[in-house]
């Protein structure tokens, strides 16, 4: 009897190992099928966030490029002609300067336009240089009682990180950027990776009758052209100075 039940124990114990083996290898196949299938709904998720991300950007892009046309229609109907903006490259613009208004304050070589909002300000001495010959601005008051003042400032929501500052012709200016990519806050220096400015040209290449209006948006180590000549956004990878 002793040793049957000796042998008795001994199967149980056998069973149990042999059981314990099965189980640790059946739950390494599950893990591994797991881990497979983690692989396989990353590689299929990443493309689509980025497909997601890019749209995102580039509507971002289109509703503020809406913007600034309202804000340009608006100028023209006010003043019966468009902004000017002769520079071929369409990055050395003064569109944000014609837009949003400045005020002539002081005389002589010390004078300065200032935006009306406060944001930006040149020397009147150093607008030919940084404007290709530019004078002064049209959409400007001259100083004086602000109750005769006319110059209006049609973008009155522009936010924060939708202005970049460059250097042209030696001069700090301010241009208009879009916020799709690259760091907020006022100054957000040009030609760094993921800073986009709005270009701007008139009369245009491509609407010789209007106007040129585009930006090139840096997304996943490419150029999208969103621009008012074509609804349809391209990849564009031409590089503009």
């Amino acid at each position: 009897m002793k040793e049957m039940r000796k042998f008795g124990r001994s199967s149980r114990l056998r069973s149990a190992l042999e059981g314990s083996k099965v189980l640790a290898a059946f739950t390494l196949i599950e893990l591994l099928v797991v881990i497979l299938i983690i692989g396989i709904l990353a590689a299929l998720l990443i493309p689509v966030a980025g497909a997601v991300k890019r749209h995102q950007d580039i509507s971002q892009a289109q509703a503020e490029m809406g913007q600034l046309e309202t804000a340009i229609a608006d100028y023209k109907n006010d003043r019966g002609y468009y902004p000017p903006g002769s520079d071929p490259t369409g990055l050395t613009n003064q569109l944000y300067y014609e837009l949003a208004a400045t005020v002539l304050t002081n005389n002589g070589p010390t004078s300065v336009f200032q935006t009306l909002d406060a944001s930006a300000f040149i020397k009147t001495v150093d607008v030919p240089n940084a404007f290709n010959r530019l004078p002064g601005f049209a959409n400007s008051n001259r100083g004086g009682d602000t109750k005769s003042w006319t110059a209006r400032d049609y973008l009155p929501q522009l936010k924060p990180n939708q202005l970049g500052t460059f250097q042209s012709g030696g001069v700090w200016i301010t241009n208009l950027v879009t916020a799709v990519g690259g760091p907020d806050g006022l100054y957000r220096p040009l030609g760094v990776d993921g800073v986009n400015p709005w270009r701007y040209l008139y009369p245009g290449t491509n609407n010789p009758t209007g106007y040129d209006l585009w930006v090139q948006l840096r997304i996943g180590g490419n150029k999208y052209l969103v621009c008012n000549w074509t609804r349809n956004v391209e990849l564009n990878n031409t590089r503009y100075p």
